[in-house]
Formats: structure tokens, C-alpha cells, sequence
């Protein structure tokens, strides 16, 4: 649960230089790896870890730290996303509890994990082909970095995919253990490294009068095969099946092709062995979810939403064998 904010209001008011700019402290989001806080009066964004146990801790995830550093090094780049401006890191607990970082709050439109905003279901054709041709823009900025030193070594892609499978081997479902036996089998040729998001959905986009205001959450990024990021992308689109995620359920958004065609064009990059990487990549969240389940039945945590994971644990890992074995084929 989040903590209490007007102990946190206290506590930031005698603690930073403009303390008394802070006229309240709001909860915005109690996420699964970090709570995040509006500072009313400063319009500050406040990030800091959960009181709970942590949904990501044993995958190797980067702390709210390091995440400021990866913030503060795209902010410096320039040339990389957009982000918000980093503004201050305290690495004291004592001071609300945790490590946090500071950001700049920016006023964006609402585009969550289930579905597709007001704003573009009610917009034109040309609204949602610009929404699609920002995304891949936006992604090709990322991948044509240089690896980025705050997210460290480069991982191949065995590694990556042993970062999410040896966690949760010993309780996962058959199927999630399938999935990941078959793709530890058949992992693809490395391609050159770059930053890789790591989590690349639409709600870790924000928006603002249709255009890209920032990317956010990077504790899931690494230096690495950009074609696990396209491969979550491409996995929430309208496929040949003709069903989308509900974030991206809107006639109008590109499809699968288009949006390879443009992002090879636009990186120099194949995207061949897609499948493997929608498989992976479904893979990872059946583990995550998988983890959940488990920390409520060993009483680790009371979070109610982890006690619900369970059946789309179970519909994503299926999903990831049957795309592991269709790359397979």
C-alpha cells in the first residue's frame, strides 16, 4: 500500500531547499516495482520502491537509483526518447523511508494497459497513423544509440532470456516451463547491442494533443537485441488471429507489418525470428505473474491484485509455447 502522504509532505518540507513549495503529496500510482507520487505545489513527480515485496525483485531489475541515472543519461544524450527532467536522487533511507528520485511532472493524456484512449478511438485515420509512426520513431531513437553505460554490460540474448526463466523455473506451469525449455533451445544470433526499453507497452508512453511527450519506467531496460522490444510491440497488435490488446484495439493503428517494414527501414535492422521474440517476451510476464502468485501463497505479500495473476499466468505462458514452437516450425 502506499505510504502516507502527508508524512512524506513532512518530511520532503524539512528535508530539500524547496521544501515549502510542496503544497501536498498525492498518490498516483502504487505500482508493482515503484510508488510513484504527484508533489502538488513543486509539480514534481516523487518515485520511490514499494512497501510490499517487490513484483521484479529476483529478475534483476534496476533500482530507483540506477533508474534516475538511466533517466539523467537520456536526459543528457538529447539525441535518445524523450524524458522527463531529472531533478534531484537521495540515496539516504532515513530521510521518507527509501531511496527516491525527483522528476518533472508532465501533463499528458491517459493511455493505460486496458485500452485504447478517448482521445484516439474518437480521432481520424491520420490521428492514429501519426500515433504509430511517432511509436516506431520514437523506438528507432532508442535503438540507434550506443549502448548506454548506466544500463551496464550488454546482455545477449540467452542471458536475457535466463534473467526472467531461472527465477520461477522450480514453480512454474508446465507450459511456462515448456516455453522457456523450447526457447533456451532455439535462441537467436545476437544482433549489434543498444538500449533496449525493456517494457514497451503504450502505457510507459505519455501523450499530450497526440503527439509523444515522454517514455517512462526503465527499471526492466538493458543494453541488448532491440527485437525483444519490437517483439512486445508487435505482440499487441491486430495479428492474422484479428484480436489486439486492449491498448492498442483501435482500426487505424499500424499493423505488424507496416510497423517492421518502418522500423527496419528506418534502424538498418532485420527483424526476422519475431516470433521468437513475442514468445520471450510473453514469456517474461507469465514469469513475473508466476512470482506474484507465489509471494501470496508463501504470505511474502497481501497485495490482492498479485493474488489474481493466476489465470493470465496461465494464458500467457500458452501463448509463449505456441509462438516459441510456431518460430520453431
Amino acid at each position: 500500500m502506499p505510504r502516507d502522504p502527508n508524512a512524506i509532505k513532512a518530511a520532503l518540507e524539512a528535508h530539500l531547499p524547496f521544501g515549502r513549495d510542496i503544497t501536498g503529496v498525492t498518490a498516483l500510482a502504487d505500482g508493482f516495482s515503484n510508488e510513484t507520487y504527484v508533489l502538488e505545489g513543486a509539480n514534481l513527480i516523487l518515485r520511490m520502491p514499494p512497501t510490499s515485496a517487490p513484483l521484479l525483485a529476483p529478475f534483476q531489475v534496476h533500482d530507483v537509483v540506477t533508474q534516475y541515472r538511466i533517466l539523467d543519461a537520456y536526459y543528457a544524450l538529447g539525441s535518445g526518447p524523450p524524458v522527463p527532467r531529472p531533478v534531484l536522487i537521495e540515496t539516504d533511507p532515513s530521510v521518507i523511508g527509501a531511496p527516491f528520485f525527483l522528476m518533472e511532472r508532465i501533463e499528458s493524456d491517459p493511455w493505460g494497459d486496458w485500452g485504447t484512449p478517448d482521445w484516439l478511438v474518437q480521432g481520424d485515420d491520420d490521428l492514429r497513423s501519426s500515433v504509430s509512426a511517432q511509436i516506431v520513431g520514437m523506438y528507432t531513437q532508442l535503438h540507434k544509440l550506443d549502448p548506454l553505460e548506466a544500463l551496464g554490460q550488454p546482455l545477449s540474448n540467452r542471458d536475457e532470456l535466463a534473467r526472467w526463466a531461472d527465477p520461477v523455473l522450480d514453480i512454474a506451469a508446465p507450459a511456462l516451463r515448456e516455453a522457456f525449455a523450447l526457447l533456451a533451445q532455439t535462441v537467436p544470433e545476437d544482433q549489434p547491442p543498444a538500449p533496449c526499453h525493456g517494457d514497451a507497452k503504450m502505457a510507459n508512453i505519455l501523450w499530450k494533443d497526440g503527439k509523444i511527450a515522454a517514455m517512462l519506467d526503465y527499471e526492466m531496460s538493458f543494453n541488448g537485441d532491440p527485437r525483444w522490444d519490437l517483439g512486445a510491440l508487435l505482440e499487441g497488435l491486430r495479428g492474422l488471429d484479428g484480436q489486439a490488446l486492449p491498448d492498442a484495439d483501435v482500426q487505424g493503428i499500424w499493423g505488424r507489418e507496416r510497423l517492421k517494414a518502418a522500423w527496419s527501414s528506418c534502424t538498418g535492422r532485420s527483424l526476422d525470428r519475431e516470433h521468437w521474440f513475442e514468445a520471450a517476451g510473453r514469456a517474461r510476464y507469465a514469469a513475473i505473474l508466476t512470482y506474484g502468485v507465489q509471494l501470496v501463497t508463501e504470505g511474502k505479500s497481501k497485495d490482492d491484485r498479485f493474488a489474481i495473476f493466476g489465470p493470465t499466468a496461465e494464458r500467457l505462458s500458452q501463448i509463449a509455447l505456441e509462438k516459441a514452437r510456431l518460430d520453431a516450425e
